[in-house]
């Protein structure tokens, strides 16, 4: 997988807004946010040149990923459900 270029990143302008809203994340680079310093979500473009959301749980320092595809409106909203309810998690802790 390969970072997103500016087109890309344009395109996610108000999925990357609305990320930056919630509270403890920090968006390091262009597709990039933290949360307390580790790594939580990226942007990616795939082979096919589609993208995804790749979210960590950073509260656990795990490896694992979670990929979820951000083609449409609808897939947005996905990815910020699923980084709101990820960050709900961490500070119900």
């Amino acid at each position: 997988m390969a970072a997103l270029d500016s087109d890309l990143l344009t395109q996610l302008t108000e999925l990357r807004r609305q990320l930056r809203g919630l509270k403890g994340l920090t968006e390091t680079r262009p597709g990039v946010f933290t949360y307390g310093g580790m790594p939580f979500l990226e942007f990616q473009k795939t082979p096919d040149s589609s993208v995804v959301a790749e979210l960590r749980n950073a509260n656990t320092g795990s490896a694992a990923v979670t990929r979820l595809v951000c083609g449409t409106a609808l897939d947005a909203r996905k990815v910020f459900d699923e980084a709101r309810r990820r960050l709900a998690r961490l500070t119900d802790d």
